[in-house]
């Protein structure tokens, strides 16, 4: 929940084949914290370049209000949380990329910098032959001059919007999404539609707003009002890792879901309390030890494995599809176009035929 000075364990898993994994555990001394902070001033300083150096649209000032929303929230919570050095290590890194970022854009001009910038507005159309694939429809280097021109529409009209619009849709800015990766992701969950995508935000400030007093929750132990460990003990759903491609890996296990027993320890608003911190806590700071170690990251996405083993009809009940059903509505409505890929294992005779 956040790195500090103790030795840590950062796990690797790859995805052999269905359903099967390997996992190696290597314990670093401080080394997040330092790859963190330095991620953090290298994305800044490129993004401060490449907005003077060859992008005419981008104005600098965006980034600039970028960072500066980022910076005031983990501020904030450096204040609350003094103790935890997870909060300083952000805004030591977004301080030194503040510094730099100046004498990076005086600088760009024929530099052969091998950090890795936002895109241009250049980048952003597809330059090959024929139709990209389908899994690259609606990424940055992979639009249509027609999805291009939308793009830069709706790009301007978010950032002549308030903050609260701007946080909805940059929300892991404190990851680092690249900005154009992240505009991309809310335009591929409306097709392309403006005024869509436009009112989609919308509809997420809202659902946000609720939740924002309380800074999505940082603690999950008063999130939920009791150990996760024992609440996870109901229904185990967990990061494990990072899959081949850098895609953090989170496994459900539903035939294991105990309903009783998670509205003995716990409230279905405390459920929901936890699924925020899950996405606005510890879903980012996976994403960012991954952009951090890894500059070729770039799609925020998720690979959810659902373990069928042990499911059983009486467990498919409507309190539980109920739970499952509010969250995903809160993903599919706040955090668009996250998962990458949602393989199901396990799973027994009767899912197939229901």
């Amino acid at each position: 929940r956040g790195p500090s000075n103790k030795k840590h364990c950062s796990r690797h898993w790859s995805i052999l084949g269905s359903g099967v994994y390997s996992l190696s555990a290597v314990g670093r001394e401080g080394d997040k914290e330092r790859r963190i902070s330095r991620r953090m001033t290298e994305v800044i300083v490129a993004e401060g370049a490449g907005n003077q150096s060859h992008h005419k649209n981008h104005d600098s000032n965006n980034v600039n209000t970028r960072i500066i929303d980022a910076s005031s929230s983990c501020q904030q919570n450096q204040n609350q949380n003094p103790e935890n050095t997870y909060y300083q290590v952000l805004l030591e890194g977004m301080e030194q990329g503040l510094t730099l970022k100046s004498a990076a854009g005086t600088a760009a001009t024929g530099s052969t910098s091998t950090i890795a910038t936002t895109p241009t507005n250049a980048s952003l159309a597809f330059h090959g032959t024929g139709q990209p694939a389908l899994s690259d429809w609606g990424y940055p280097g992979f639009l249509t001059p027609h999805e291009n021109q939308i793009y830069e529409t709706f790009r301007t009209q978010v950032f002549q919007r308030d903050e609260d619009f701007r946080s909805t849709v940059f929300c892991f800015s404190l990851a680092f999404e690249d900005e154009a990766y992240a505009l991309c992701r809310w335009l591929r969950a409306r097709k392309f539609h403006v005024e869509d995508t436009i009112q989609m935000v919308e509809e997420a400030t809202e659902f946000r707003a609720e939740q924002k007093p309380d800074d999505f929750h940082p603690d999950p132990k008063r999130a939920l009002g009791v150990e996760p460990a024992i609440y996870i003990s109901q229904y185990p759903q967990h990061y494990v890792g990072y899959a081949r491609n850098g895609s953090p890996l989170f496994i459900s296990k539903p035939g294991a879901l105990h309903v009783n027993g998670m509205e003995c320890v716990t409230t279905l608003q405390g459920i929901l309390n936890y699924h925020w911190f899950g996405m606005m806590h510890d879903y980012v700071y996976r994403l960012q030890i991954q952009a951090a170690s890894n500059p070729n990251f770039k799609r925020y996405e998720v690979i959810y494995v659902m373990d069928l083993d042990g499911l059983t009809p009486s467990q498919v009940s409507k309190r539980a599809i109920h739970i499952i059903k509010v969250q995903s509505q809160i993903d599919s409505i706040c955090f668009p176009e996250t998962l990458h890929r949602l393989p199901l294992i396990n799973s027994p005779p009767f899912f197939s035929l229901t």
